[in-house]
This record gives C-alpha cells, structure tokens and sequence, in this order.
C-alpha cells in the first residue's frame, strides 16, 4: 500500500498540515522541522498526489496547446517555444493535434476542460473557428489565440501577423522585378493564408494588374500532402505560363521546387519562386528560398505569457499582440 501524508507526519513527528506546508515549498517552517519532513518522506518513498492537490487548489500547472499538425516544420518551432516559455513558468503543457479537422478541435477543447487545465492556447487552425466559440460560451477555462482570430466580437486574446501586408510586400517585391503574371497557390485552409492571397491582390490591383483567377490555384491540404499538383502542373505547362509564384506558405513552396525540378524548370532563371513563414529549411533549398519571415517564436511565447497572466490574475508583461513579417530576400527570385 502506498505511503500517505500521514505515514510522513507521524515518521518527522509533526502534522499533517506542516508536512503540507513543507512539500508545497513554505519558507515560514524551521529548517529543522523541514530537514526532518523531506527525509521521512524519502525514507518512505512517498509521492504527492498531485491530481488530489489539483482539485482542492483547482489548479493544475497546466495548459493546453492545440496545433493543426505538429509535423508541419513551422507548428513544431511554435510549439516548442510555447512549451519552453510555459516550462520556464512552472507550467507543463499537453499537446493536441487538430488535422485541420474542426470535429477533432472541438474534441480536443472538451478533453483538455475534462484533464482540468488551467488554461488553452491554440495556434493556427483552419477558418472556421465555430469551435473555438461554441467552447468559450460555455468553459471558464481562458484561452489565447496564435495566428489566428475569432474577431472582436468575442472576447479572446489573439496574437496575430498582418498577413494582408506581408502578401501585399511578397507580391510588390515580385512586381518590382519586373514580372507581371504571378501566381497565387494555397490550400487556403487557414484565415492566414486566405489574408496573404487578399495582400496579394492588393498589391496587383494597385499595380494596375487585376487578379486574373487563372492564376490562383487552390488545393486541399491533402493534395499537396500527396503531390497531387495537377492544375499546378497544366499551369505551367502551358503557354503563357507564370514567370514567378508566391506559394502561401513555405512547405507549399517546396512542393513546388519539386514540381519545377521535374518538369525541367530552373528557379530562379525560368521560374521564381517564393514563400511564407521562414521555416528552417528556407534557407538550406537550392536556391534558398525568398520568403516572409514570421515570427512565430515570439509570438507562442507572447501567446504563453498571455495566457498565464490570464491565469494568475496578473498584469501583462508586454501589450503587444500584434506582429508583422519581414521579407527576406534570398536567391530564388530574379528579374524577368
């Protein structure tokens, strides 16, 4: 039978509630009085029950972190920061992945209100955030949102970019090369991604170009997981075909080195292309690859910051909520 706080009370000759006090960290116990507690409770090997302390204090140093696929170079960078800045804090973290699957989300939300968390953050996911909503109207739970946005009709921190600009810079960077037939490719799953392709029309629109919807190729997450790229593919294939192309993020923009490669098109000399997110291996493509830098690492640990003073009734250490891109120019896009 396991050890009870009342076995180490009577072994160090003290109380209950000073044996509580002891292994809750209280500096107001005697030295003495402490050495003594912590050695029968090592003699007796006994642990804490930490699920009990949880629910009288209803607390449990946890949080909750919903990504949409932490396989994704770019969700792995921010949810590792999100955990380091929780950890750091005296918090630990349970992981959750959506697939861009909103049924999976709204699971997830009610597991991680059933595990007792202190507190949610999530980071991207797909436009609908019907979830997200239906979940606040009825949780105490707080929650915070990275790279994405319920609106302000709703009552949820959000830590966003300004995507619409950093389309709108990534498309004037390719109209001041020269090229006049950019093409736009997403899935188009996310409200990040869908802002990118609005920057993106901004800018052509204000160039005196109107986006032409041939160019705009959208296709599901699961197609571009598959290199099922066939519009992609008649696109450049035929005649008139794009001289550059702005995937909307960077793992889309890999996709299409891969397509270039095999139809025998060199980038940048034949077709240049460019990203979004600055994922690791931007730079090690050849050519490394142009792209807008998000700040990702900054924005889960604000995001984590955030939630915890959300938590703990306090201040925030920073008002900023708000980010933007910064382009990065590298060798996959040359002049036409």
């Amino acid at each position: 039978m396991a050890p009870t706080i009342w076995d180490v009370a009577r072994l160090a000759q003290v109380s209950k509630s000073t044996v509580s006090r002891v292994l809750n960290g209280d500096p107001g116990v005697a030295p003495e009085t402490a050495r003594r507690v912590l050695e029968a409770a090592k003699a007796l090997r006994y642990r804490p029950n930490h699920i009990a302390r949880s629910l009288v204090k209803r607390q449990t140093r946890t949080l909750g972190l919903v990504i949409p696929d932490q396989r994704n170079p770019f969700y792995a960078l921010a949810s590792w920061a999100a955990e380091h800045e929780a950890y750091g804090r005296g918090y630990s973290v349970i992981v959750g992945n959506t697939d861009n699957d909103p049924s999976k989300e709204t699971s997830y939300l009610q597991l991680l209100d059933a595990r007792l968390v202190d507190g949610m953050l999530l980071i991207g996911g797909v436009q609908d955030a019907s979830a997200i909503v239906r979940h606040a109207s009825s949780s105490t739970t707080p929650m915070v949102l990275v790279d994405r946005d319920v609106g302000p009709a709703f009552s949820i921190p959000a830590v966003t970019l300004d995507n619409i600009a950093g389309g709108r810079e990534m498309t004037e960077f390719l109209l001041n090369l020269g090229h006049r037939r950019i093409a736009f490719v997403t899935s188009e799953y996310t409200a990040a991604e869908r802002d990118r392709r609005i920057g993106y029309e901004q800018a052509l629109q204000a160039a005196g170009l109107p986006a032409d919807p041939a160019l705009i190729i959208r296709l599901e997450e699961d197609a571009w997981k598959a290199g099922r790229l066939e519009p992609l593919e008649a696109l450049l294939l035929q005649e008139g075909r794009p001289t550059a192309i702005f995937a909307s993020n960077d793992l889309k923009a890999l996709f299409v080195y891969r397509l270039a490669n095999r139809l025998g098109l060199r980038i940048p000399d034949d077709l240049s292309v460019v990203g979004y997110d600055d994922i690791e291996v931007a730079d090690l493509l050849q050519p490394p690859l142009t792209t807008m830098a998000q700040p990702i690492e900054a924005m889960a640990r604000t995001g984590t910051r955030t939630l915890i003073h959300l938590i703990e009734g306090t201040q925030p250490e920073e008002s900023q909520l708000r980010f933007t891109a910064e382009l990065r120019v590298r060798a996959s896009a040359a002049a036409v």
